[in-house]
């Protein structure tokens, strides 16, 4: 598993996940706070953002929230909004790699990283990448590609809520 977290000193090698990014950060809070007091309160300021490339043999992410509740290295961890673009033009079901997401209702969805983006809530919606496979016939596999962005609230007080039966959820 690799990798890297693209900020504007990467526009030379990688202009079109900066724009990606832009328009995201951009674009998204000013939909989702079109109601006014917005429940939401999310920043069109970035948290951070990464491009995760994985590949056949086993890359995974363990189950996690990406915000856990608490203290984050000392300071608050404000990322209330995972949202995620996969970049797999040529991906297909046998090759693994799915967004497996635990849902308060105790159900599972599964999620190919052929879907455009996902949206989810980073301190509410524990999530886990499945592993990616080599193609059965030739062991050649495709890389799998996602480019998670991280929005931040600009209310923490609308963070971690406590009667969520994944409070508490270690990262």
């Amino acid at each position: 598993m690799f990798a890297c977290e693209p900020d504007g000193g990467d526009y030379h090698t990688s202009p079109d996940l900066l724009t990606y990014m832009t328009s995201i950060i951009t674009h998204l809070p000013l939909l989702l706070n079109s109601s006014s007091p917005s429940p939401y309160a999310i920043s069109n300021t970035a948290f951070n953002a990464k491009l995760a490339v994985t590949s056949a043999g086993g890359s995974v992410y363990p189950k996690h929230v990406d915000n856990p509740p608490g203290q984050s290295g000392g300071a608050l961890d404000s990322r209330r909004l995972t949202v995620i673009l996969y970049l797999n033009p040529t991906y297909s079901p046998k090759d693994g790699g799915e967004l497996r997401l635990h849902l308060p209702s105790s159900s599972i969805v599964d999620i190919p990283p052929t879907t455009n983006m996902v949206f989810f809530w980073s301190d509410l919606v524990p999530h886990e990448v499945l592993p990616t496979k080599p193609n059965q016939k030739t062991n050649d596999a495709n890389d799998r590609y996602a480019l998670t962005i991280w929005l931040p609230t600009e209310d923490v007080t609308t963070l971690h809520d406590r009667e969520s039966p994944f409070y508490g959820l270690p990262v």
